[in-house]
């Protein structure tokens, strides 16, 4: 079943990518910081991190690493972008977060960019979260 829901979920995808009139708005900012060899941080809303890179997809295959959660939501996330070839790290703040902090880290010192969720899956979404008080965000 969640084979089916993976293939349906790319190639729905696909049809975004492919169909959707994209206006990316201030992109040639981060395009000029690429050129430059610089790396940038993206940060998205949990629920929107497919959406925030369908017009990255459409147009350009940037060096970009993302961030996904151990969950099963996360697993098919991961396993999408990874097929569009995207670089992906797993863990959150309850499963896997200081390991996949230090990936991160070290992904941002080789000049990757990164890709963060700014809020929880727990809600309340768009609404930014501190982390924990183990110091993983």
């Amino acid at each position: 079943m969640r084979r089916i829901l993976f293939y349906l979920g790319y190639f729905y995808y696909l049809l975004l990518v492919k169909t959707a009139r994209i206006k990316l708005t201030g992109f040639e900012q981060v395009q000029e910081f690429w050129k430059n060899g610089k790396n940038v941080v993206f940060c998205c809303p949990h629920n929107a991190i497919l959406a925030c890179f369908v017009g990255v997809d459409s147009l350009v295959r940037p060096n970009v690493v993302l961030i996904s959660s151990l969950s099963g939501d996360g697993e098919l996330i991961a396993k999408l972008l990874i097929k569009r070839r995207f670089e992906m790290i797993r863990g959150s703040s309850s499963r896997g977060g200081k390991k996949a902090l230090l990936e991160l880290q070290k992904a941002g010192k080789l000049g990757k960019s990164l890709v963060v969720a700014f809020d929880g899956p727990k809600g309340p979404p768009f609404v930014p979260k501190r982390g924990n008080d183990k110091g993983i965000p």
